[in-house]
């Protein structure tokens, strides 16, 4: 399959002729009243491996770049209002700047490509506690979605109590007993399932933990991959020759003979591990209730693009699937094969748009009626696998390998397009405020 790309951005640094000044918020100005505000956004990614210093100028640049092309198009002197830069994860830089038009300036602080770091508010990462949203105000941002560690005090597993929860405990006792756990898949109202690492999936009813299931191929690959990853792994008890045995990974045949005697669904397969050694491994076994075949899914909510995704997130929350990732920060899968990924302040920082999850790979029991229930995405009128073409609504610039950048009026954004259709896509706010 031939794959192509587009990428959406602007020119680094605007190269026409500038009439019209830029001044600093520190100086004296007379507003003009008869123009309006003038809100600017600029996404700056390419800043891998650069030094936290050039990333900070060229970003600057890059902003004041667009400035300039505003301010020509009214031919008007404009003075700061507010300015942000942000900085997340060696990612991106998302900058946002408000200017006022004004009459004229009294003692003016000239802000040009030879003065760009006037644009001095300082770029904050956000895995920081101090976030500065001007030059003039300083504010202590609260991190209420900051993940708390894991504290998995006993990893033992026996026939009726999983990682040291009794069957029959209620959730947030449970929950209590591993600090938090990685992910968590609200099934219906009266059932969910609770994952601790990539392996361990945890089934509630009613707030009660009713079963348990270990594989090493719990969830499909797209899926397991956004949960995090833990260093704890469970240990099987059970008796075996009438002495308590323990098993993490290997297990020989009279082993197995036992562990079934405890667990249910015990399964195992053969791996090489070295020239002339083949053992047998642990590969998954459940205890108590299954998750049933005839249960009935809820259908996730889908953010539609049309209203604040802050606040979608705020309502819909404990209705969609609450991931941790690698990243230590979470993310929420919707019903329309969308992932809105939150820092630590509890804001938005992303929408990923990803393609249809596969149903193979994955050991979940009823996994095919879960992911049933997750239709194709569809975003601002954009939908997977519509043509290329309806991009064309958006500021682009095409480039290679299947990646388009767009520019819209509250997001910029990437898109991956294959044989001219449109098959995924991560989107950043403008501005977080």
């Amino acid at each position: 399959m031939q794959k192509t790309s587009l990428l959406l951005c602007l020119s680094f640094v605007c190269a026409s002729s500038q009439a019209a000044t830029l001044y600093h918020q520190s100086s004296e100005c007379t507003h003009d009243a008869n123009q309006k505000p003038v809100n600017v956004y600029s996404l700056y990614t390419d800043i891998s491996g650069k030094p936290a210093k050039t990333i900070e100028e060229e970003a600057k640049l890059r902003m004041l770049g667009k400035i300039q092309a505003k301010m020509a198009e009214t031919g008007s002197d404009y003075v700061i209002k507010h300015v942000s830069f942000r900085y997340d994860e060696d990612q991106f830089v998302n900058s946002y700047v408000s200017i006022l038009p004004v009459k004229s300036c009294e003692n003016g602080i000239v802000i040009n490509e030879k003065y760009a770091h006037r644009l001095h508010s300082r770029i904050i990462n956000f895995e920081s506690n101090l976030a500065l949203d001007t030059t003039t105000t300083l504010k202590f941002r609260s991190q209420p979605h900051a993940v708390s560690p894991l504290s998995i005090k006993n990893t033992n597993v026996t026939h009726n109590m999983p990682f040291g929860i009794a069957l029959g405990s209620h959730f947030d006792s449970a929950q209590k007993n591993v600090g938090r756990f990685s992910a968590l898949w609200p099934v219906n109202d009266t059932i969910k399932i609770a994952f601790l690492g990539r392996d361990n999936a945890f089934i509630f009813q009613n707030d009660k933990l009713t079963g348990y299931q270990y594989s090493r191929s719990l969830l499909p690959i797209d899926l397991r991959n956004r949960v995090e990853l833990i260093s704890e792994q469970p240990s099987f008890h059970f008796v075996h020759n009438d002495q308590s045995q323990t098993v993490q990974k290997f297990i020989d045949r009279q082993q197995q003979a036992s562990l079934e005697k405890y667990f249910n669904e015990v399964q195992s397969v053969n791996i090489k591990v070295s020239d002339d050694l083949i053992r047998s491994q642990l590969e998954g076994l459940t205890i108590g209730d299954k998750l049933e075949k005839s249960v009935v899914v809820n259908q996730m909510p889908c953010f539609t693009g049309q209203t604040n995704i802050d606040e979608f997130v705020s309502k819909h929350h404990s209705s969609l699937l609450k991931l941790i990732g690698f990243n230590n920060k979470v993310s929420y899968i919707t019903g329309c094969s969308q992932s809105i990924e939150l820092h630590h302040s509890g804001k938005v920082s992303s929408i990923e748009l990803f393609e249809p999850i596969s149903q193979t790979n994955g050991a979940l029991y009823n996994l095919n009626s879960l992911l049933a229930t997750i239709q194709n995405w569809s975003y601002s009128d954009i939908h997977y696998g519509d043509n290329q073409s309806v991009l064309k609504q958006f500021k682009t610039t095409t480039k290679g390998n299947g990646v388009i950048e767009v520019d819209s009026q509250n997001w910029f954004g990437i898109f991956n397009v294959y044989d001219q259709t449109v098959a995924s896509a991560t989107l950043y706010p403008k501005a977080i405020r």
